[in-house]
């Protein structure tokens, strides 16, 4: 695959930040846009529709609790309507929060790329803020792919409990393929223990 075929399959803002990065005779030799971890897995898939309730559900209840603490409780029961109310509220705000971090994490993973050249392995980022992440082959402990879901999957390069961004491509499309560009990074004589 050529490097413009494979910075053709990247957003716009990714592929031209790679491109900056890439010495001329840099070649790539693979490029993907990582998913989020939260359309990763089944169980992302599975919850998709009812997450998408969630923010009618939560207002729905916190009316609800407001009205019931007007009807309910009156003048006597202030106190406890006063609690229902922030209980609600907790609520509403911590259901926001998750909607608002999946969202989030879904636009980071969209603006971001995973590229595996001849020489090096690069993570770049364009949003919020540019970052750029550059493994060299001396980086490189071993290679395995962890399959997340059909198509998705962890490539680690470095040895611990889990897969995290300091120790693995995450969520890369096609992990075979770039667990097969990160193994021919490194000597032979690293990867046959693994």
């Amino acid at each position: 695959m050529s490097t413009d075929a494979a910075l053709a399959q990247l957003p716009s803002e990714a592929a031209a930040a790679v491109r900056a990065e890439l010495a001329p005779d840099e070649q790539v030799v693979y490029a993907g846009v990582p998913r989020s971890e939260f359309d990763s897995g089944q169980l992302a898939c599975t919850l998709r529709g009812p997450l998408l309730l969630w923010p009618g559900l939560a207002a729905s209840l916190f009316a609800w609790v407001i009205g019931a603490a007007l009807l309910v409780t009156g003048a006597r029961g202030v106190l406890q309507g006063t609690i229902d109310v922030f209980m609600a509220t907790v609520l509403i705000v911590g259901l926001g929060g998750l909607l608002v971090q999946a969202r989030h994490a879904r636009r980071k993973a969209a603006s971001s790329a995973w590229v595996v050249t001849g020489r090096r392995a690069l993570g770049i980022t364009t949003w919020p803020e540019r970052s750029v992440i550059s493994i060299a082959p001396d980086d490189i402990e071993e290679v395995y792919c962890w399959i997340v879901s059909p198509n998705c999957g962890n490539v680690r390069f470095k040895s611990g409990i889990r897969s995290t961004a300091a120790n693995a491509l995450m969520y890369v499309p096609e992990p075979r393929t770039c667990e097969a560009a990160m193994r021919a990074l490194v000597p032979a004589h690293s990867n046959s223990d693994t």
